[in-house]
């Protein structure tokens, strides 16, 4: 939960190898990057995010701007304990 949206993000590879995070184009949702997460998550920890307001994230009751998407992102990341990626 971020701001009132439920934020919703994919998990593939290891906890120990660098966090790549992975975000889709407008309209889109995580699944865009299906083709490729076999081959990296090889090498890194893979979240997924799906956009508010897109796929399975709800809009909240904050405006949707790229700040608060960026906030979003942050928020992941610091619930997974991702770090740097």
């Amino acid at each position: 939960e971020v701001a009132g949206a439920a934020i919703h993000c994919f998990l593939k590879g290891e906890g120990s190898s660098p966090t790549l995070v992975l975000l889709h184009g407008n309209g889109e949702d995580h699944r865009c990057f299906e083709r490729q997460w076999d081959a990296w998550s090889k090498c890194y920890r893979l979240i997924a995010i799906d956009s508010r307001g897109h796929g399975a994230s709800t809009f909240g009751d904050a405006p949707l701007t790229i700040g608060r998407m960026a906030e979003d992102v942050l928020a992941v990341l610091d619930a997974l304990g991702g770090g740097k990626a």
